[in-house]
C-alpha cells in the first residue's frame, strides 16, 4: 500500500501546481510515433480521491485504476 500512498502524494502534488492549465506533460516515442502525456489539476485530484476511498474500504485498487492514475 506504500506505492499507493506515493502514487497519491506525487498526484497532489500535481494537482497544487499553480494554473488551471496543464500541470504535467511527458513526451515518449513508441514504435516511432511521438506521444504525449497530460494531466490537469482536477485530473490529478479525481484520481487520488479514488485511490484514498479505496484506501479507506480497505480494498486495493485494481490495476486499471493505477494504471490510470500513474
Amino acid at each position: 500500500m506504500a506505492d499507493t500512498w506515493d502514487l497519491i502524494a506525487d498526484l497532489y502534488k500535481i494537482a497544487l501546481m499553480d494554473g488551471e492549465g496543464t500541470a504535467w506533460q511527458q513526451t515518449e516515442t513508441r514504435r516511432g510515433q511521438s506521444m504525449t502525456r497530460t494531466i490537469r489539476p482536477l485530473e490529478a485530484t479525481i484520481a487520488a480521491l479514488e485511490l484514498m476511498k479505496l484506501d479507506n474500504a480497505g480494498r486495493r485498487p485494481d490495476k486499471a485504476l493505477t494504471d490510470r492514475a500513474r
